[in-house]
């Protein structure tokens, strides 16, 4: 993987190790992860916050993940593919919340009976501590990691 390029002074950015074993990439006060574009603390912060705010919606309010992105997208007024926390800049990232607020006002859309299906299909899956689901095979199979902690790959201490 390529060291991102500083937008300050052009040049490659240093890669350290970090603490959860993920390439850091430093230069001129700015850092990313596993080679994404440098930004600053104020833009890191701004993603956690969005995070924060839009996770519920696919987390605990019963929205699909996808379906949460698209309908985030479609708030933003931004195409689906660059709907990602991740690629969005500092600006985009402080409107996240008020569309989040908005997009729960209207509420889900009317669920179709597939859609009914599948969500009480997937709740019967087992899933970690974080509430992810683990998938029946790798389950079946022992594999008790978390798919989506990324940060440290290990085995959550509860199934729910």
């Amino acid at each position: 993987m390529d060291a991102p390029i500083c937008p300050k002074c052009g040049g490659r950015a240093i890669p350290v190790a970090s603490r959860w074993g993920k390439v850091k990439h430093v230069c001129c006060d700015l850092w990313s992860y596993d080679g994404k574009p440098l930004v600053d603390g104020r833009t890191h912060a701004a993603r956690i916050a969005a995070h924060a705010a839009f996770d519920p919606l696919w987390r605990e309010d019963g929205f699909g993940r996808s379906e949460a992105y698209r309908l985030l997208a479609e708030e933003l007024g931004i195409p689906g593919e660059q709907c990602h926390m991740g690629q969005m800049t500092l600006p985009l990232l402080k409107l996240v919340p008020g569309a989040v607020f908005k997009i729960k006002a209207r509420g889900r859309p009317q669920e179709t009976e597939d859609r009914a299906r599948r969500r009480a299909i997937t709740a019967t899956l087992p899933k970690c501590g974080c509430g992810n689901i683990i998938g029946k095979r790798r389950f079946e199979a022992g594999n008790r990691d978390c798919p989506a902690c990324e940060r440290a790959h290990y085995a959550c201490d509860e199934l729910t």
